[in-house]
Order: structure tokens, then sequence, then C-alpha cells
């Protein structure tokens, strides 16, 4: 191995450790747990019907998530996607999920720090005041 590839490889390690927590991409079982901390007190059911997908919403799953390696990919429809597009960092990509109208648009997200604060931002702005009944 080569000198520099030991110190990328160091780089990258140190990195790891110093990360914090909302720095580290979640595996599937965290971001469900960590969804389900965050939809109590609403109406909200956690979806979790598939081994690739979590979500949230009333009647069916308003906003999912599919978790990367490095990031986070989210399909939701119009309401919750009117919410997010204003944070910082979120880029909607409005029917950019072509094959499911249920949850037309498309973020993909590089952070959980951001993939938190969009869950918390839907939450508060759609499902606690209950403008969505999807």
């Amino acid at each position: 191995m080569s000198k520099s590839t030991k110190n990328a490889l160091a780089t990258v390690n140190n990195a790891k450790v110093n990360a914090t927590p909302t720095d580290v991409m979640m595996s599937l079982v965290d971001t469900t747990t960590a969804i389900q901390n965050a939809v109590v007190g609403t109406k909200c059911k956690v979806f979790t019907d598939s081994k690739f997908y979590v979500g949230f919403g009333v009647k069916c799953n308003g906003f999912s998530v599919n978790v990367k390696k490095t990031k986070y990919n989210v399909y939701c429809n119009d309401t919750t996607a009117n919410v997010v597009e204003n944070i910082d960092g979120v880029t909607v990509v409005r029917n950019g999920n072509a094959t499911d109208k249920t949850r037309p648009h498309y973020i993909e997200l590089k952070s959980t720090a951001l993939l938190l604060q969009c869950v918390n931002a839907v939450l508060d702005n759609v499902y606690r005041v209950a403008t969505d009944t999807n």
C-alpha cells in the first residue's frame, strides 16, 4: 500500500471517529427508530412494509425514506414537498418518482441532520396541524 493510500485511509477513518451523530448515515433500523420517536404525539403511523423503506403518514405513507450507504432518497406527496422545499440544502425534484402516484416527488439528502430537519418540518407543518389526510 502506498504512502498516499495510507494517508487517505487515515483521513477517512479520522473523519468517521470525529463525526457527530448527525454526520453519520443511519441504517434503516436506526432511521425507523428515529422516525418512530419523532411521530410520538401525532396521528401519524410509521410504515415499514418494505425492507428498504420507512415512511410516515396518516392513512398511507406521505413521506418515504429509502436509506442508502451515502444518502437518503426521499419520496413525498405534494403537501410534504411544499414544506421541505423551503429548507436550505433541500432540492425537490417535482415528478421525479414516475413509478409512484402517491409520492411523485423525489429528494436526495446527503446528511442525517438534513433528514431529521425535514422529518420534523413535515411533522410540525403537516401532520401536527392535520393539513394532510394522506
